[in-house]
């Protein structure tokens, strides 16, 4: 399993997460597959900016099954 935090550590560097956005919302054809949802069930996305030492390092998105 990777851990960005982790991976940051082991560098040398200061993880660090900030999250910019959070919604609930329809997910696309692909995501509700993934998740095994029903027709017309929410996720809740979470956009997260990952960075190291204060530089940006990578954009992640998760989806959650909203129950």
């Amino acid at each position: 399993i990777y851990s960005f935090d982790e991976d940051m550590r082991r560098l040398g560097k200061k993880p660090e997460t900030r999250i910019i956005d959070f919604v609930k919302m329809l997910p696309t054809d692909t995501i509700a597959d993934a998740l095994s949802l029903a027709p017309n069930e929410s996720v809740y996305r979470i956009m997260r900016l990952r960075l190291a030492d204060g530089e940006p390092m990578l954009l992640e998105p998760d989806y959650l099954n909203h129950r």
